[in-house]
């Protein structure tokens, strides 16, 4: 990639190549509806932007409640708490020839679940959202 180009040049060639690539639903273990999993959009958007010459920069999670945690009997008989986290993060792609030529976007996500693995989800959630809005990613290319 030629070094001249700046951040929103190489986002639009990352753009182009993710555009070629092909994403199908899978359904998940014991789940009744399908899903795209982030393992299918990760490596596929890495290399776009490993090709185009950027990196990520991600900053710090902000996270809120949505509802209060609240109780729950698991099907086993246990009490467990359950969080309904939302939450933001900044993702500042580097042009890594120029490393002063940033762009910065803040994408949002939220998750339900018990224990640490809200936290995980809320993660998940927003890289999952990062990648369908900014790269357009889709199952149904019509």
């Amino acid at each position: 990639m030629a070094e001249s180009l700046n951040v929103y040049q190489r986002l639009s060639s990352a753009k182009k190549l993710v555009a070629k690539a092909t994403f199908s639903k899978e359904k998940g273990e014991g789940l009744k509806f399908a899903y795209l999993p982030i393992e299918q959009i990760k490596p596929v958007v890495e290399d776009a932007m490993n090709e185009a010459g950027l990196i990520i920069d991600f900053g710090p999670l902000d996270t809120y409640n949505i509802r209060e945690p609240w109780e729950k009997v698991s099907p086993y008989g246990e009490k467990t708490l359950w969080y309904h986290l939302g939450g933001t993060q900044d993702f500042t792609w580097v042009n890594i020839d120029n490393p002063e030529d940033t762009l910065t976007r803040t994408f949002s996500g939220e998750s339900k679940d018990n224990s640490d693995k809200c936290i995980s989800k809320l993660y998940t959630a927003i890289l999952k959202n990062f990648y369908k809005q900014f790269f357009n990613i889709s199952t149904d290319r019509k």
